[in-house]
């Protein structure tokens, strides 16, 4: 991944326990850490964050959801959002599905190196 800030959106699935989804247009932004979900979208999909974390001066919930991205299921780790907020796709994300985003702004599927240990 470039190391300069990339913004663009693209498409994610959200995943409820009882296998409903929908699909929201977020931004993924790389200077953001995890995703922040709507949680109006979070309610209708049964998904309730377990845990807490400050953001932007508030307590918000902290959680995890099953969600699709470029087809490929996985987990992310999520900031309830508030009304009115873009939703968000940030590097924690992008790590979680070894994605990268190139110099078009395009996700795209992140190439492993071998680690060696000496």
């Amino acid at each position: 991944m470039s190391t300069a800030m990339s913004t663009f959106f693209h498409p994610i699935t959200l995943i409820g326990a009882a296998g409903e989804s929908e699909t929201i247009e977020a931004l993924v932004d790389t200077e953001h850490l995890f995703a922040l979900l709507p949680y109006t979208v979070l309610t209708r999909l049964n998904v309730y964050a377990p845990g807490s974390t400050r953001y932007k001066g508030q307590w918000r919930g902290l959680g995890q959801v099953q969600a699709e991205v470029n087809g490929e299921p996985g987990w992310i780790t999520y900031i309830t959002g508030a009304a009115g907020e873009t939703p968000l796709i940030g590097r924690h994300t992008l790590d979680s599905f070894l994605l990268d985003v190139d110099e078009e702004n395009q996700l795209v599927p992140r190439e492993l190196r071998e680690i060696r240990h000496v």
